[in-house]
């Protein structure tokens, strides 16, 4: 297909004006967070924009968190309890968006904090630059006692309209935040919801991969909420293991098959052919820290030859580390990687330097 072709079927959606006081969304699904939802709630009810609407779908939860939601339903209109047996974070976001009325729709986890001018200043961003229909921001990471411990992320946002690259890198321009990161104008996702039921983690990933092939990207400077990263979400990165990598590998194909899926319904079968999982330069790292973690003994890493691997590794800088990796220790290599994509602070430090030092 002609360059031609992929530009007149993959471009920005129009999207109509927002309201001068736009009603806002926040969705919320819980599984057992009680220990974390009410801060959560406090951390929206403390919003310097008051417009909004929280729509919490319990998931089956088997703690007291249900009982936290209903109180402060009680002591506020505005927010809103839905409950439904457990099926996963898809089908309780599902729920609560079809239960929802905002213009704006913003994601929350149930252990993460939004801060005080968040929603001010993406509708603000939204009404400022009516083009864009997903807006993102950085997240600082906290631990389950809520103190941080590492640096905003991620380091670069995205900007603009980059479906094309997007198309052309395997659905990986850069890296977006977690869901508490992501807010949504709704012709967006409206298009984008209900997301598909497998899919069982990740799925704010999904969302926003997903989204880029239809708006512009909106980027707010500075951090607009907190990340919590404890042991018993799937965030947690207090353990870099082989096994998570692997997993993350697997979401990476199951989330790119949908939106192969989903293009080629939009888009045509054409479009959705050029969208190739090789074609990722996340793919190929997580393959390459996948070889180091196991001890880098084998020169094959998932049936795929080590030097194939490192020759797809972007930029040449990076390329050029995993090549000096390789001539150290496989122990010293581990730690190395640990280091660098570990959640202390004191790694954080170096590795932000590294990183923008090399700008990988």
């Amino acid at each position: 297909m002609a360059k031609a072709d992929v530009s007149e079927k993959l471009k920005p959606m129009a999207l109509p004006p927002l309201e001068a006081r736009p009603l806002v969304s926040v969705l919320m699904a819980n599984y057992s967070y009680g220990r974390y939802i009410g801060e959560a709630l406090d951390s929206v009810l403390r919003q310097t924009y008051s417009n909004f609407e929280v729509i919490v779908c319990n998931d089956g939860s088997t703690d007291n968190s249900p009982d936290v939601v209903e109180r402060y339903c009680g002591q506020d209109s505005r927010i809103r309890l839905m409950t439904k047996e457990n099926g996963g974070v898809a089908s309780a976001l599902n729920a609560a968006y079809a239960a929802s009325r905002g213009e704006i729709i913003c994601l929350l986890d149930a252990d993460d904090v939004f801060l005080p001018e968040k929603v001010e200043q993406v509708v603000g961003a939204f009404k400022k630059r009516g083009r864009s229909g997903v807006c993102i921001h950085r997240l600082i990471r906290i631990n389950q006692d809520g103190l941080t411990f590492s640096y905003p992320r991620p380091m670069f946002l995205n900007e603009g309209w980059v479906g094309p690259q997007a198309l052309r890198g395997g659905a990986f321009v850069g890296d977006f935040p977690q869901a508490s990161g992501l807010s949504f104008r709704r012709p967006i996702t409206d298009l984008l919801f209900p997301m598909p039921p497998c899919l069982r983690r990740n799925q704010d990933g999904y969302l926003a991969a997903t989204a880029q092939f239809f708006t512009e990207i909106l980027p707010v400077q500075g951090a607009l909420a907190k990340l919590r990263i404890h042991g018993e979400n799937k965030q947690s990165t207090a353990v870099f293991t082989a096994a998570a990598i692997g997993r993350t590998l697997e979401y990476i194909r199951v989330s790119l098959s949908l939106q192969k899926e989903f293009l080629a319904i939009r888009c045509g079968r054409d479009v959705a052919e050029r969208l190739r999982l090789e074609d990722g330069a996340h793919y190929w790292r997580l393959l390459m820290a996948l070889h180091i973690l196991t001890g880098g003994r084998s020169q094959k890493v998932r049936g795929i030859p080590l030097h194939t691997v490192i020759e797809h590794l972007y930029p040449c800088r990076l390329e050029l580390l995993a090549r000096m990796l390789m001539v150290f220790p496989a122990r010293v290599s581990r730690r190395a990687l640990e280091c660098w994509c570990g959640p202390s602070k004191a790694t954080a430090v170096i590795a932000r330097a590294a990183r923008s030092v090399l700008r990988v």
